[in-house]
This record gives C-alpha cells, structure tokens and sequence, in this order.
C-alpha cells in the first residue's frame, strides 16, 4: 500500500518507526516480537552488515564486529573502527535507516510517500545535516 508517511526514531540503543495512512497511525513490528530493534550493526568477516536482532546475536560470539551507540559519534571526523574496517556514526546510521526502511516497504507493499528521521533536540545544524 502506497500512499503512507514513515516515521523513524533513530535512537542511541533502540529504534522504531510508525506509518501514517487515511488519518490513521501505527507502529511497524521490526523484531521478532518487538516494535523495537537494536540500534546495532555487525559486520561480517567478508564486509556483509548486519543490523539489529541479527547483529546482537551475532556479536555474542565476536564482540569485536558489533557497534553499539554509534548515534552519539554523529559528525565526529574520527571512524569507528569495527571488525577492523573504518566506518563513519553516519555510514552506521545509514545502514540501520536503510533496513528500517526495507523491512517497512516489505512489510507494507510499497515506498512511503514521506520518511521524517527524529534527531535530538540539542542537535545543531551540523548534526542535523549529517544526518
């Protein structure tokens, strides 16, 4: 169903997103029993990302591959360094928004008209344009 608005709220540990249709809005399942995943990424030994549920589990067994609280870094010129490859907060966050995104338009059938990604409030304008 085409025709919707998407809302993402980017957060530091967990994120969520809601559709908004025909004057109605609701909360998108992403997890497996929850309306809320990980902020989380993995990457893979071959440079495969993970996000979420997935990357948790897989960074159970090599830490070392799995970034949390990658949110608080947004607009810092210094990489992330995880699984030995350099990532930037924003190149993480992209990612993360990305899946949010396709697991939403699957879910739903089609491409949002509208996607708006919430921010802290204290963020400034150079934040906000990283984002």
């Amino acid at each position: 169903m085409a025709g919707y608005a998407l809302g993402i709220d980017l957060g530091t540990t967990y994120s969520a997103a809601a559709v908004h249709a025909g004057g109605v809005s609701e909360i998108v399942s992403l997890g497996h029993r929850s309306t809320v995943v990980p902020s989380t990424v993995f990457v893979t030994e071959d440079g495969e990302i993970l996000v979420g549920e997935a990357a948790v589990r897989r960074g159970a067994t090599q830490p070392e591959r799995l970034c949390r609280e990658f949110k608080r870094r947004t607009g810092d010129s210094v990489p992330i360094i995880v699984g030995g490859s350099p990532f930037s907060a924003e190149a993480l966050s992209a990612r993360l928004l990305r899946w949010i995104a396709t697991t939403v338009v699957e879910q739903r059938g089609g491409r949002p008209a509208r996607i708006a990604v919430t921010h802290p409030a204290n963020w400034g304008a150079f934040k906000q344009e990283r984002l």
